[in-house]
């Protein structure tokens, strides 16, 4: 859905590629999102992929070393990254636009169910607000995506991604929302 590459497996791991189409993309991964990777990067690169049906077996013998929350969350993130138009601009246009309407019909008093007011008119602000920061989110992230291609991810990209990963930067961003609405919500209080 995210890149439109046409294939009905997309985590299947046998591949065959030959050696100027993998000279052409610039894989990263190492871990079970690298089967992923090959087919974003061949897209991205208007490579050819043909698809031909293997037979899948059950394993025998030995367990499975894969670990479905950790490595699953590792995947979704990998491909969230490469897909900013679905993480970031489209959550973050749904905000504006829900935003607008709020603020719109709370300033013409609307009927929506209920008669909007002020109250209305603060979340319609408040989504906004997150809406235009998501979508700007999003254009960084593309940005930050275009930049990668043409340097290859060169030192200074991987001194600042050795220490600031998703997570972290989702933890910061978590503890700051919530200094900003204690705040809020003291001088509600108040």
């Amino acid at each position: 859905m995210f890149f439109k590459a046409g294939v009905s497996d997309a985590h299947c791991g046998f591949r065959a590629i030959r050696r100027d189409a993998l000279e052409k993309m610039s894989l990263k991964a190492c871990g079970m999102e690298f089967a992923s990777e090959m087919i974003i990067e061949a897209v991205r690169r208007n490579l050819r992929i043909k698809e031909v049906p293997v037979t899948y077996y059950p394993r025998e013998g030995s367990e499975s070393k894969l670990k479905s929350f950790s490595d699953g969350w590792r995947h979704l993130r990998f491909m969230l990254i490469y897909a900013p138009t679905y993480l970031y601009l489209l959550p973050g246009l749904a905000f504006c636009i829900f935003g607008v309407l709020m603020l719109l019909s709370g300033y013409f008093r609307v009927y929506i169910g209920y008669l909007p007011g002020f109250h209305s008119m603060l979340l319609g602000g408040f989504s906004l607000v997150i809406g235009c920061q998501v979508i700007f989110l999003g254009l960084f992230a593309k940005i930050y995506g275009v930049i990668s291609d043409l340097f290859n991810a060169d030192r200074i990209v991987k001194h600042v991604l050795r220490h600031l990963s998703l997570e972290r930067g989702a933890m910061i961003g978590v503890i700051v929302f919530l200094a900003g609405f204690l705040y809020f919500s003291y001088l509600v209080i108040k």
